[in-house]
């Protein structure tokens, strides 16, 4: 065997690694571009979406992308997310692709007496075939009130949450 075929035997892996991982980043941009600019609800668990979609009780969220990343930030705040410390503009999650999921991070406030609780919390969801729901999960941070500190990750509560997609016009915006 010569020079030149232990070349070729070495850059083959090389260029078929490199056709994956186009193809991957292809496919995530093309995903992500599906969720780009669309405006969202969110409710507990497998809830089904509201007839009436009032602005005081559920908030607003429009997801956008920075790169392979998927930003969710809040666009209308419920008068409960309020009365937490949220803003309109603020973070509500974000996250990544991998293979079918989201993988990512909610973001949580929480006021009680003088304390003010802000973190982010473990989440997973699953994109519905055509765009309209994601399902998934986060964990719902626990803090002790008088130390103002947030309780071992291990001891806080799973709970699941539905996206519902709306149109923005649903608002009055």
């Amino acid at each position: 065997m010569g020079r030149f075929d232990l070349r070729y035997i070495l850059l083959i892996p090389l260029v078929i690694l490199i056709l994956a991982s186009l193809i991957s980043t292809a496919f995530q941009y093309n995903r992500i571009t599906d969720l780009k600019d669309t405006f969202w609800i969110r409710v507990d668990g497998d809830e089904d979406i509201p007839s009436d979609i009032d602005p005081s009780v559920f908030s607003l969220r429009r997801i956008d992308s920075k790169g392979l990343t998927i930003i969710s930030t809040l666009e209308v705040v419920s008068n409960g997310a309020r009365s937490e410390g949220f803003e309109a503009g603020d973070l509500d999650f974000y996250g990544r692709f991998e293979g079918g999921r989201i993988v990512g991070m909610t973001h949580y406030k929480a006021s009680r007496g003088n304390c003010t609780l802000d973190l982010y919390s473990p989440t997973e969801m699953w994109v519905a075939d055509d765009y309209a729901r994601i399902s998934g999960f986060d964990l719902l941070p626990l803090f002790k009130p008088d130390s103002c500190r947030p309780w071992p990750q291990s001891e806080w509560s799973k709970r699941n949450f539905t996206l519902y997609q709306v149109e923005r016009s649903n608002y009055g915006l």
